[in-house]
This record gives C-alpha cells, structure tokens and sequence, in this order.
C-alpha cells in the first residue's frame, strides 16, 4: 500500500507555535486568584502514606500570612507552622459557623421529639442554616 506522507513545511511550524502561544494565553486567563484570607480556618494537604492515609491533614490551621500564592499557617494550638503554595490548603467552615450549627443543634433539640415526617424537614433546616453560614462568610 503506497501513501504519501505529509510534509511539514515552515508555516507549518509558524501556524503550530502561534496556535501553541494562544493556547497557553488561553490556560492563563483562565487561572482564578485564591480566595484565602489572613485569619482564616483552614486544613493542610499531606502526603499519602498508604491508601488509608487522609488527604488532608485533619488538624485545623489558621492562616497568619499571605504573599501571593505562598501561605503561612499556624496550628490553632500554636504548636507548628506550616508555609505552602495557595493550593495546599482547603478552606473550612468558620468558628461562627459551627457555633452557629451548634445553637441549631441545641434549638431542634430542644424543641421535643421529632417524629418521623419531621425528619425531612429537620434535613431542610440543616441545609438553610448551612447556606446561611456560606452566605455569611462570603460577606466578610
């Protein structure tokens, strides 16, 4: 079977290296900034032991400073720091968050017995209280 290879010619090349440079013009406009703050809660990727092993690390950090995408955080208790690039670390819920969850944990408590057609609403006014948290966040 004869088949003619196609030859490459200088525009070739030309035409790929500009298309290559628009693509890459491309992936950079598309990168978004962190949206981390100094005095916010956070966790700490880790490295994988065994498949056991979490992600993240389960000790909640508190970030102290913020250089670009270079993050400084220290352990709640005070005990480490840790400074790693913006996309080690995941954001977690504040502590007026969960104090929140907690004072609607205690409410629905409090209220009686749930029966069992309450219990989706019960879901219901976790999911709000939750959006009511984010939406809080997102204003400071």
């Amino acid at each position: 079977m004869r088949t003619v290879l196609p030859l490459m010619t200088l525009t070739d090349h030309v035409i790929d290296r500009i298309r290559d440079q628009r693509y890459k013009a491309k992936m950079r406009n598309a990168l978004r900034p962190h949206k981390l703050q100094v005095g916010d809660s956070v966790i700490v990727k880790q490295t994988k032991v065994s498949k056991l092993t979490p992600t993240f690390n389960p000790t909640p950090l508190r970030i102290t400073e913020v250089q670009d995408s270079r993050i400084t955080a220290w352990e709640i208790n005070g005990t480490w720091t840790i400074t790693r690039d913006a996309s080690y670390f995941r954001k977690i819920g504040s502590d007026t968050c969960a104090d929140n969850e907690d004072d609607q944990d205690a409410s629905d408590e409090s209220d009686g017995e749930m029966e069992n057609e309450d219990r989706g609403n019960h879901w219901r006014r976790r999911v709000k209280s939750l959006r009511k948290c984010r939406d809080h966040d997102g204003q400071h």
